[in-house]
């Protein structure tokens, strides 16, 4: 027998046979391979199997003959494959497509669980972020320690750094569709104003417009009605007003100016602001009056004040448990005389004391405080006094006047005295367990309220109303109707007979005018037709703990 290697047909594989073996199998594929020189003996050669227990199927043979053209072996052998062998290929087949199926199946599944989860999520988040619902859910046994809306409140270690980028805006409350007509037209109005009262701020910005006082609060208010009208805050009209506000702040000195940047800094949602809106809110809180109300200076504090201060106002916070401070904290002397360190819960409000107080803007300080309240800044205090102002100053047939006991301006300070109880309702209700209840002095004041709705101005007048400025008038009914999520007043549509009487009045170039300079008397009519809530959260609570149905 010459000495030479063999080849597998099957796997390719060379090796040396023995020179005694006439067949040999391979050891990878178990395929019996004939040595050429004794390829004749193989018809007559027993059949080798491989060792096992198990004794396997023959193995193919290959002869001589066919290792001269291993494709022709594949072809013979290929059509020697028995029909059986097409089925278990087709089941084999089957078995994978619907493996295949199975698996998209489940992979379709799994995804549609990750996006329902993921838009939960979002949803929570939108809950917390947007602002404090009033209490946590109904919890059994004890009461909880937590200040009502505290399961949204920031933490108080964030007071700078808790991050609002992603803050969404709330749900409105529910509102009636107006007439498609009237709708069509209320949005035209609404752009028409948006365009002028863009051109008018990029006026202040060359120093062709200047507000005659408070220039600050001035473009603050047009910036922020802006954004409310649905301009970007990516607006570079709405950046170049920002950085004048953030680089000024020190030069506020008037509470209506730093009322309405904290709105303006609230609204255009960055990160960097939230420091600016905790030194201005707390500025308003040193600001407040002995009465629990406000004039127009606004106090001054150093940084250092700040952080005593809003400590001092931790520690007086309300806890389940009664009024008493959770903790001493040293104040020096003239920070102890703030009104709000002074007026503590056990202690009567005393009005009169100080004539300067007065209702229009005391409500531009309780809507920025409450702004900054639903941010984790602990004006509880503050607040607390604000309500026992509103509730004792309050006049026999439901309203209140410019000033406490007057009856000036009562139709637009009405609406203010409505907005401090609502926040007095909130604020009180973290140290009872309660539902809706009635408010009588609520329904008085709306009752009032309700006089004005429909009635035929005067010769020359929009309104008529007994306020100072029809327009400011009508954006202090619009902002207590919308927080009390009211369509109607005592039956009356006010949004309707509102909103036909600024379509209107509206000039030709986009602006209203009356009492104010026309940039602010437009600031008022859009912020009305646009239905502006500042205080969404506000609402939430109100409708959970005040039962209106006999204001509607």
């Amino acid at each position: 027998m010459i000495d030479q290697k063999v080849t597998c047909p099957e796997c390719r594989l060379s090796f040396k046979p023995k020179s005694s073996d006439a067949v040999v199998v391979c050891p990878i594929c178990d395929t019996q391979v004939p040595v050429p020189e004794t390829a004749e003996r193989l018809q007559k050669a027993p059949v080798i199997y491989h060792h096992s227990s198990v004794q396997p199927p023959p193995k193919r043979v290959v002869t001589s003959d066919q290792l001269v053209n291993t494709n022709s072996f594949h072809q013979s052998e290929t059509a020697k494959i028995p029909a059986a062998n097409d089925g278990k290929r087709r089941n084999v087949l089957l078995a994978a497509v619907a493996a295949g199926l199975v698996f998209l199946l489940l992979t379709g599944a799994s995804l549609g669980v990750f996006v329902w989860s993921a838009m939960k999520e979002e949803k929570n988040a939108d809950e917390t972020l947007t602002g404090i619902t009033r209490r946590p859910p109904v919890e059994k046994g004890p009461r909880s320690n937590r200040e009502p809306g505290s399961q949204t409140v920031p933490s108080e270690n964030q007071d700078h750094g808790s991050s609002q980028t992603n803050q969404r805006e709330p749900e409105p409350p529910s509102r009636r569709r107006i007439p498609s007509a009237l709708e069509n037209q209320v949005n035209k109005a609404i752009d028409k104003g948006v365009r002028y009262l863009k051109g008018r701020l990029a006026d202040t910005l060359d120093g062709t417009l200047t507000a005659k006082s408070y220039p600050l609060g001035f473009n603050a208010l047009l910036a922020w009605t802006l954004l409310e009208c649905g301009v970007s805050p990516d607006d570079p009209l709405i950046q170049k007003i920002a950085v004048q506000l953030r680089s000024n702040v020190d030069e506020v000195n008037k509470n209506y100016c730093a009322a309405l940047l904290i709105l303006f800094f609230d609204r255009l949602r960055e990160e960097r602001d939230r420091g600016l809106i905790r030194t201005l809110a707390l500025r308003l809180a040193a600001s407040q009056l002995s009465s629990g109300g406000w004039s127009y200076e606004c106090s001054s504090l150093s940084k250092s004040d700040e952080d005593i201060l809003i400590e001092y106002l931790r520690s007086i916070t309300y806890v389940a448990s009664g009024d008493r401070p959770r903790r001493e904290v040293h104040l020096p002397d003239h920070l102890k005389r703030l009104a709000v360190v002074r007026a503590r819960e056990d202690r009567r409000v005393r009005l009169f004391n100080d004539d300067r107080s007065d209702n229009s803007n005391t409500q531009f300080a309780v809507l920025a405080l409450w702004v900054a309240y639903r941010q984790g800044i602990p004006l509880q205090p503050s607040l607390a006094l604000l309500g026992k102002y509103f509730r004792k100053s309050q006049n026999r047939d439901g309203s209140w006047g410019y000033r406490p006991g007057s009856s000036q301006w009562r139709d637009s300070m009405t609406c203010s005295g409505l907005l401090g109880l609502a926040v007095d309702q909130s604020v009180q209700a973290g140290k009872q367990d309660r539902g809706q209840q009635k408010d009588e002095a609520i329904e008085k004041a709306f009752q009032f309220v309700s006089g004005t709705i429909g009635r035929k101005p005067p010769t020359g007048k929009l309104v008529g109303a007994d306020a100072l400025g029809d327009l400011y008038y009508l954006w202090s009914l619009e902002r207590v109707a919308m927080i009390y999520d009211l369509d109607t007043i005592q039956g009356k549509d006010w949004y309707k007979w509102g909103a036909e009487i600024l379509l209107k009045a509206q000039k030709a170039d986009g602006s209203w005018s009356e009492r104010f300079p026309p940039e602010i008397d437009t600031c008022f009519a859009l912020l009305v037709l646009k239905r502006v809530n500042v205080v969404k959260d506000l609402t939430d609570n109100i409708k959970q703990l005040v039962d209106i149905k006999n204001v509607r």
